[in-house]
């Protein structure tokens, strides 16, 4: 029965091939876009983890300056301090001198001597001479009573009016508390130091005193030096003590903010840094639309892509057993799946030569087979004539004489004597030597399971007898299970290998490896002739082993040898395998 060709809109109900491979692009995509979620995840993570960290070096940093600067001038007043007496043994003016002298070393605002009652006895505020005002502030006299070293506050100078902060060091003569020596770092010269310290952009620094008070500000920071900070930073700093730690709930300018306080056990001031929350979503933002963009555009160009190539298959499709003009382009649109059956006698063509092609290569194989079985067919009656020969001329021979033996003494009795007896036997004995000759021709392994191993020794002490070359057979394992059948294959493959080795390789060396493996049985044939060349065709030889190999279900491999020769390799199963 004829078939009915599809109606024209069969397949109006099916995608096209573009809609496929759009679809196809997507679900493609899907992956790539999970991994890009998870990698701007990481991303997130190590970006905040970063910002975390400079943070931490920042708080760290921030007030480094100040602190370096408070210790400097407090080791310049304690050396000073120690020289009072011998100055003030020179005169007023070397004592003035050697302070204003300290005031430009350090930065100072100014420096002061005052004695026990506060008052300043040298200053560099005003002449020597100038009446100055009695100071009694008492964090500028702790230094008289407790004989120590110590740095105040911010407060308003008496004698500059400017905000400073003080440095008291305690003057000792004669082994008492005889003076103070007051200096002064100003406001401003803590703001330079601070302002040094730059902050990224969008960060706040703030330097407090004890009683939190601002001494020093950078980048965002609302409050003014001078003023008090925010009540929730101080009442933190106070009770965490010189603890740095990360807090997510102190908001800066009202905004969420990651805070970092860091206060200085020997001073008591507390750094304060502050990262607004948003600093580290907008870089997060940034990777997110530079990742999020790529994508998209990744996107619409693959599906756009997809499109065009489905357009071209499509067009191929359609051109499919029509010929078509040199430089004409397929169209872009059609419904190519159910169209592409109204095509396929072109490529029905094409298999069909196909199909001559294969034939003709069978029929040339078929031909190199009748022809490999000719030759063997030859092979074999030269083989069988030689046989008959050997009978005739040996065996023959050898059964004429002990039968002529034999007549004489029918003919004559008198003529049996041991000696003739021996004759006799001896002639029996060379003629079944003969025969076992011819049989072992035949049949080298025998008939038996089991001779196969003595068979490979007599063929390699053959050939090592001969001279023209030294072999050598190593057993590995026992191979009493293998059937004659197996056996005598092996042996006339191993004979084949032997002569090749001798006869084409000019080989001097040929070692037997008989062993047994998971697979089966394995014999290595490997010699140290001039090599083997896998681009040569085969020759009689070579097929007569393959075939061989085959009748007992086994392989055979020829490959160059360590030594430069060739090795050959019959693999073959055991009983168990074969069963």
């Amino acid at each position: 029965m004829a078939a009915h060709p599809p109606p024209a809109d069969a397949g109006t109900a099916l995608p096209t091939l573009r809609q496929l491979l759009r679809r196809l692009v997507l679900v493609l995509l899907l992956p790539a876009t999970l991994a890009v979620a998870a990698q701007l995840w990481q991303d997130a993570s190590r970006e905040e983890a970063r910002i975390l960290q400079q943070l931490a070096a920042t708080t760290a940093n921030a007030g480094l300056p100040v602190a370096q600067q408070v210790a400097s001038a407090r080791r310049g007043l304690e050396g000073l301090g120690r020289r009072i007496p011998e100055l003030m043994a020179q005169g007023p003016q070397q004592l003035q001198a050697a302070m204003q002298a300290l005031v430009a070393r350090e930065g100072l605002g100014g420096v002061a001597l005052l004695d026990t009652r506060g008052v300043p006895q040298v200053s560099t505020f005003a002449p020597l001479g100038t009446p100055l005002p009695v100071v009694r502030e008492p964090e500028l006299l702790a230094s008289l009573t407790s004989g120590l070293s110590r740095v105040t506050g911010l407060f308003v100078g008496p004698q500059s009016q400017r905000q400073v902060v003080g440095v008291t060091v305690p003057v000792i003569v004669d082994g008492q508390v005889r003076y103070s020596l007051n200096g002064s770092i100003t406001a401003d010269r803590l703001q330079d130091l601070m302002q040094r310290q730059a902050a990224p952009a969008g960060w706040s620094l703030v330097l407090m005193d004890a009683q939190g008070t601002v001494l020093a500000r950078s980048g965002v920071a609302a409050q003014p030096v001078g003023a008090a900070a925010e009540a929730a930073i101080v009442q933190r700093a106070r009770a965490r003590g010189p603890v740095t730690q990360v807090h997510d709930d102190l908001p800066l300018a009202g905004q969420p903010a990651y805070t970092m306080l860091r206060t200085s056990t020997d001073l008591g001031w507390t750094t304060v840094v502050q990262v607004p929350r948003q600093a580290v979503l907008l870089g997060i933002l940034q990777d997110l639309l530079l990742a999020g963009g790529g994508l998209m555009l990744t996107a619409l160009l693959s599906i756009w892509g997809a499109g065009r190539i489905a357009g071209r298959i499509a067009g191929s499709i359609d051109r499919v057993g029509r010929p078509t003009p040199v430089g004409d382009e397929p169209p872009l649109a059609f419904r190519e799946a159910v169209q592409l059956r109204q095509r396929l006698d072109a490529a029905a063509q094409r298999a069909e030569a196909a199909r001559l092609a294969e034939s003709l290569a069978r029929s040339h194989l078929a031909q190199a087979t009748e022809t490999f079985e000719k030759r063997l067919l030859r092979e074999i009656e030269a083989s069988e004539a030689a046989i008959a020969r050997e009978l005739h001329d040996l065996v023959g021979s050898s059964l004429a004489g002990a039968g002529l033996l034999i007549a004489s003494a029918k003919a004559r009795p008198e003529l049996v004597t041991t000696a003739w007896l021996d004759r006799c036997l001896g002639e029996v004995e060379r003629t079944a030597q003969l025969t076992r000759k011819l049989a072992r021709g035949l049949l080298p392994v025998g008939s038996d399971s089991g001779a196969l191993e003595q068979a490979m020794e007599l063929l390699a002490a053959h050939w090592d007898s001969l001279g023209q070359l030294q072999c050598t057979l190593d057993v590995q394992g026992a191979f009493d299970d293998v059937p004659p059948e197996a056996g005598n294959q092996v042996w006339r493959i191993a004979q084949e290998a032997i002569t090749n080795a001798l006869r084409h390789g000019k080989a001097r060396r040929v070692d037997l490896l008989l062993a047994r493996d998971a697979q089966g049985c394995v014999l290595t044939i490997v010699d140290d002739g001039q090599g083997f060349d896998p681009t040569a065709a085969e020759g009689m030889g070579m097929r007569s082993m393959r075939l061989r190999s085959q009748l007992m279900g086994g392989t055979v491999r020829w490959a160059a040898s360590e030594a430069g020769g060739c090795a050959v390799t019959i693999r073959w199963p055991g009983p168990q395998a074969a069963a």
